[in-house]
């Protein structure tokens, strides 16, 4: 997911939450801190704007996973 993302959001490992539910894989950001970009300016609204898609595949140890991050519209400059 980080590759998705950057350098519009500089994530950490714990900015990231997936949960399974019986109909589909959710990963959402956790708001623990303030989001910024790689350039350390505010980046909330880019994070407030994006949708984020999970599939996840499992065979007997190996596990693959992925992730799509969109925008339907444009975050505006603040």
């Amino acid at each position: 997911m980080y590759k998705a993302v950057y350098p519009h959001l500089h994530l950490y490992a714990t900015d990231i939450s997936y949960t399974h539910t019986f109909q589909k894989p959710l990963v959402a950001l956790a708001r623990q801190r303030a989001f910024r970009n790689a350039h350390g300016s505010c980046a909330t609204s880019v994070a407030e704007a994006l949708q984020l898609h999970a599939s996840i595949s499992h065979d007997a140890d190996y596990v693959v996973a992925s992730i799509v991050a969109e925008t339907m519209h444009p975050p505006s400059c603040e």
